[in-house]
């Protein structure tokens, strides 16, 4: 969900998501159903990615959303940019409810790193 907001709130820059703990090849149907009714966006053939296929070197800024991405960061990989935490539960595996509140802190944490960086 973050990626598709992310995208959707900032169309210029170049925006990509992964995880540590990818457990399946499919997007939950929650997020699908969210995004879908929020954004109008259909993510249902999208798949999550795994932080061990993507290559950091390229990558400027790095959110982590969770302190063991931020420790997989710090601890397994040789990236040099800036790496910033904003610590959102993910709704995995909770109710369609959480989903919601979810994608509402998403949008507001995005909305103030764009007046912090003055618009992106």
């Amino acid at each position: 969900m973050a990626e598709c907001i992310a995208k959707y709130m900032f169309r210029n820059v170049i925006i990509s998501s992964c995880g540590i703990c990818v457990d399946s090849d499919q997007i939950s149907s929650e997020a699908i159903k969210v995004i879908k009714d929020k954004l109008k966006i259909d993510l249902t053939n999208r798949a999550p990615r795994d932080i061990y296929l993507v290559n950091l070197t390229d990558i400027n800024t790095i959110y982590s959303l969770d302190k063991k991405v931020t420790e997989y960061i710090k601890s397994y990989t040789d990236f040099k940019g800036n790496l910033v935490e904003i610590l959102i539960e993910d709704p995995y595996n909770k109710p369609i409810e959480k989903y919601y509140d979810t994608y509402n802190e998403l949008f507001n944490e995005l909305t103030n790193i764009e007046a912090e960086q003055g618009g992106i």
